[in-house]
């Protein structure tokens, strides 16, 4: 157990703690020493703007994040439960929202993966395609939670990458309300999507705790007393 522990302290503790410096020094190595601040500070201190500059798209960020942590936490728990098919549908969806989340924060979509020759429209084809055939694969799981909060989910944030689309054809449209109905719909969207993954979660969880709760209390009756037994089973109750 301690040797257990251990391991987790490092894996989760020392490692990403001394990693994250590191990588910035790495790069400040290969670069300029000035880029240290652009890296390690807060984007609206470095950028000198208000501090609300991008509230409600960081506040997305947050969503996403708890749900990734909702969603790994349980499929942990199912998984040390036995719980397969459970366990890897909550993963994946927290490897899906995790991904997104990332992307969102980064623009990795917009900005990181074009400059590398990789066009927007085949991240989202990708994207699509992969959360369609998750979906699909484990549909009887899907069928358990709230399926119209899944169904908005998936409608609201296709219609922001539509309404995306929309401003990066026709520029000369309203910029604050285009930005407003896309960031709108994704913020929506995002609602949703937690909403149905935190209900799977406390559903594929609830249920297997549920289980082992009454299998624990229809083994706990009172033990049989021993008195009178024959001197071997008197010694074999003691061992035990």
């Amino acid at each position: 157990m301690q040797q257990r522990l251990k391991g987790n302290l490092i894996l989760f503790g020392l490692l990403p703690g001394i990693a994250v410096p590191l990588l910035v020094l790495l790069i400040a190595a290969t670069t300029s020493i000035d880029i240290i601040p652009t890296l390690m500070s807060d984007p609206t201190h470095t950028l000198d703007v208000s501090p609300l500059t991008g509230f409600v798209s960081s506040l997305g960020v947050f969503v996403w994040i708890a749900v990734t942590a909702i969603c790994t936490f349980s499929s942990r728990l199912l998984h040390a439960r036995g719980e397969t098919e459970s366990s890897r549908f909550l993963a994946i969806g927290a490897a899906i929202t995790a991904y997104v989340a990332f992307d969102d924060y980064f623009r990795v979509h917009e900005f990181i993966l074009p400059s590398i020759g990789v066009a927007e429209k085949y991240v989202y084809l990708t994207l699509g395609t992969g959360v369609v055939v998750y979906l699909y694969l484990y549909r009887a799981l899907v069928l358990l939670g709230p399926v119209i909060n899944l169904a908005l989910a998936l409608l609201l944030l296709g219609l922001s990458v539509v309404i995306d689309t929309i401003h990066e054809r026709m520029p000369h449209w309203s910029d604050a309300w285009l930005a407003f109905g896309e960031d709108s719909c994704k913020w929506m969207g995002l609602i949703f999507w937690a909403g149905y993954f935190i209900e799977m979660a406390f559903i594929l969880a609830g249920r297997v705790l549920k289980s082992q709760g009454a299998a624990l209390i229809s083994n706990d009756e009172p033990e049989l007393s021993h008195a009178g037994a024959p001197e071997f089973i008197q010694a074999e109750s003691e061992t035990a």
